[in-house]
């Protein structure tokens, strides 16, 4: 398994087609900041988007949580002396990794989340009321508003991965997918409140794997399946092949 990213081995590349099944708030939970975030795509009008970096920090939160129980560490070397690191700062990245004692270099991780685009998004503006936590009653702030992606809104969310083919590593982030495909895992502001819910119509993968792949010379290889761990479960033997090979 290669650490570092300058050239690559092999690129698994996920696309999951989501629907929203509530509204979904990505302005962030400031009541100041009332209306969601927008990005212009082309001459268009601005269009609601959840950032990839929100996307990656949710998966990274929760693969983490579950790697202590799952995963063992990995063990390699980057420059001089060995290095202590857990799969999340390989897949997600760590700005802090001590080398042989010397100074701390940073690694970027292994997976790559793309802006989320709601082209047929519309939104909403609700009205709300905070609440004083001690007294559990109205509190001093009054009334806010906040505009929310409506329910139905349909998006795509793509991922890179470079240079991890570890089947064990693999399914757990497919797990983590999953969680997010089937609405246990909210995305964007408010979710304890029941927003940012998504189910999943369609997952594909696409896996590069040989330098004709990697080039554009090639096919890749194509797993789908309606969710993740579907797609996952065509895709893991293909994994389990390209370790046999190269061991």
């Amino acid at each position: 398994m290669r650490v570092g990213y300058d050239r690559k081995d092999s690129l698994i590349a996920v696309e999951m087609n989501l629907e929203a099944v509530t509204a979904v708030r990505v302005g962030g939970t400031d009541p100041d900041r009332e209306t969601v975030l927008r990005a212009r795509q082309g001459t268009g009008s601005p269009l609601p988007l959840v950032k990839g970096a929100s996307i990656k920090g949710i998966l990274r939160s929760e693969f983490s949580r579950l790697e202590q129980l799952a995963l063992t560490p990995p063990s390699f070397d980057i420059g001089k002396g060995g290095v202590a690191l857990k799969w999340s700062d390989v897949l997600f990245g760590t700005g802090g990794v001590k080398v042989g004692g010397e100074s701390a270099v940073a690694l970027r991780g292994a997976v790559r989340v793309a802006d989320i685009l709601f082209e047929d998004g519309r939104t909403e503006v609700r009205a709300h009321v905070t609440i004083d936590p001690k007294t559990r009653t109205y509190g001093k702030s009054g009334p806010f508003k906040q505009e929310v992606i409506q329910p139905s809104a349909s998006a795509t969310l793509e991922l890179h991965i470079t240079n991890i083919m570890e089947p064990h590593v693999l399914r757990l982030l497919f797990f983590v997918l999953d969680e997010i495909a089937q609405g246990h895992i909210g995305v964007g502001g408010r979710t304890t409140a029941g927003l940012g819910r998504f189910r999943c119509r369609t997952t594909t993968i696409k896996l590069y794997r040989t330098p004709e792949q990697l080039l554009g010379m090639a096919e890749p290889e194509v797993c789908q399946g309606c969710m993740p761990a579907e797609a996952f479960a065509a895709l893991e033997p293909l994994l389990t092949d390209h370790q046999d090979r190269n061991s």
